[in-house]
């Protein structure tokens, strides 16, 4: 049901508008900092592309529509680049580092 309701409202090169997570959910860590606050927003990059959601740091006092059309947009164009193959920061360091072991 959600996701073919976002897929029908989302077009290409667009996002949703940003919502407020649940600072009670207790699968985000550290607690800490989900007691600052955290938005999230959809978004959908090239025609046929998939639509990824993205989550942020910051309440929603914090973060004006400016900024996140800004962090989209970004995404957007690092999506198209990787042709769909973009992962977090922190997954591409431990794939790179996972081809490094083979050589010890």
């Amino acid at each position: 049901g959600d996701l073919r309701f976002i897929n029908g409202i989302l077009g290409n090169y667009s996002r949703t508008i940003a919502f407020r997570l649940s600072e009670q959910e207790k699968r985000i860590e550290p607690n800490i900092e989900a007691k600052q606050g955290l938005i999230g927003f959809h978004f959908r990059s090239a025609r046929g592309g998939q639509i990824k959601m993205v989550q942020l740091a910051g309440d929603e006092p914090e973060w004006k529509s400016a900024d996140l059309d800004l962090v989209a947009s970004r995404l957007m164009v690092l999506d198209m680049q990787n042709k769909g193959n973009a992962m977090p920061l922190p997954q591409l360091l431990g794939y790179q580092q996972l081809g490094i072991l083979p050589k010890f």
